[in-house]
């Protein structure tokens, strides 16, 4: 059970679906993939209020870009909101991928 709202877990979803997409070469499945994006969002829960903020600001820019959330975005409009959100939040945007790179490299397939 997690307490991120639906609209954080869209934008965390299609995020850390950009920092490890699927492949279909490796026959591997993309951070988002369910079973490990659970264990994303409960990983996450221990900084619960640091994401949360984070992914406020990565909707701001998401909106104030494109006037839309950030999961809606086309892929080009995501990596340049997701540049913008590694310029402006790198800290932020280095423990999101830390937390993901922990959880897929868990998951033993």
């Amino acid at each position: 059970m997690t307490d991120f709202t639906e609209d954080e877990q869209r934008a965390l979803a299609a995020l850390v679906e950009m920092i490890i997409p699927a492949s279909t070469e490796f026959g591997v499945p993309s951070a988002a993939d369910p079973e490990i994006f659970v264990e994303i969002l409960s990983d996450a829960e221990r900084h619960r209020a640091r994401f949360s903020d984070a992914l406020a600001a990565l909707e701001t820019l998401a909106r104030e870009a494109h006037d839309a959330a950030f999961a809606d975005l086309s892929t080009e409009d995501r990596n340049g909101v997701a540049d913008s959100f590694r310029e402006t939040r790198s800290g932020d945007a280095g423990l999101i991928a830390a937390v993901t790179a922990q959880c897929y490299y868990r998951d033993e397939r």
